[in-house]
């Protein structure tokens, strides 16, 4: 019996010292394995505190022309919504046989950014809903008597909308732009007709066509920013900008009955931009 017992108690020693060689084995590759990196994400929505916006918008006319801007630029902070809206117009009349007119709005907004260990990727979701067009008609292109040297008569009719956005460091003053994969940058719809004659050998050359254009949809803008750093000091920009355009006139020759008009409509009767969110992976 107490050989038994001897036997058993050598036998709960030797395992023993072999589950302690065995714990002793494993415990260096346990160590050794690192846990898992998270990558943390800030979602950023309405109320964009923090938000600073600048807004520009301007007119030019000249001839019998008109330019308005419809609804001026802004950025609403608290909701994240955004637009403007622009006219233009210009034709020729019995006082002026050229004129034009334009006008101009954008909007910019910066953000400061907060980034996290291990984000490198910031995402702008948007709404967009924009309408516009141009139209533009082409009359006579008259030469005085006795003219057979250089002349020409042009007109042209071009509404446009663009956007902007990127991260700037404050700290190291790096900049990082949208990668170009987003959907729907922006739109340009454009027509002009151009007559020349030199010597007597004359030329007409007419490029884009007159028409309307909308889109009415999601808009997501993408910016890889690698390399950014806790420590510094972030901004997010972004915005839109716009021009309607139109004009006639000629050199050394005159046009008449030719007009056109060029609109944008992104900030009325529902039109315009929502920032949903900024996403910052």
């Amino acid at each position: 019996m107490r050989r038994r017992r001897a036997h058993w108690l050598s036998a709960m020693a030797t395992g023993s010292v072999g589950l302690v060689t065995l714990i002793a084995l494993l415990l260096p590759v346990t160590a050794a394995v690192s846990p898992l990196t998270v990558v943390q994400t800030i979602r950023i929505t309405a109320p964009y505190t923090g938000a600073t916006t600048y807004v520009m918008s301007s007119v030019y006319k000249n001839g019998c022309s008109t330019s308005t801007i419809v609804t001026p630029p802004f950025f609403h902070w608290r909701t994240g919504v955004a637009g403007y809206s622009g006219t233009a117009s210009s034709h020729t009349c019995a006082t002026n046989s050229s004129g034009s007119a334009s006008t101009f709005e954008s909007i910019y907004t910066v953000i400061p950014l907060v980034v996290l260990p291990g984000t490198d990727h910031i995402t702008l979701s948007w709404s967009i809903q924009v309408d516009g067009g141009n139209s533009l008609h082409v009359g006579r292109c008259s030469v005085p008597s006795g003219n057979n040297s250089f002349f020409y008569c042009s007109a042209t009719a071009s509404v446009s909308v663009g956007v902007l956005a990127d991260v700037f460091d404050g700290t190291n003053g790096s900049v990082f732009f949208p990668s170009g994969n987003g959907s729907w940058m922006g739109v340009t719809s454009a027509t002009s007709d151009f007559e020349v004659c030199n010597s007597g050998n004359c030329s007409m050359s007419t490029s884009g066509a007159p028409g309307t254009f909308s889109f009415h949809g999601p808009a997501v803008w993408h910016i890889k920013a690698p390399g950014l750093v806790t420590s510094h000091t972030y901004y997010l920009s972004f915005g839109f900008y716009s021009y309607e355009f139109v004009s006639e006139g000629g050199y050394q020759a005159t046009i008449s009955h030719s007009g056109g008009n060029a609109w944008l409509n992104f900030g009325t009767f529902g039109d315009g931009a929502m920032l949903h969110s900024i996403l910052i992976t």
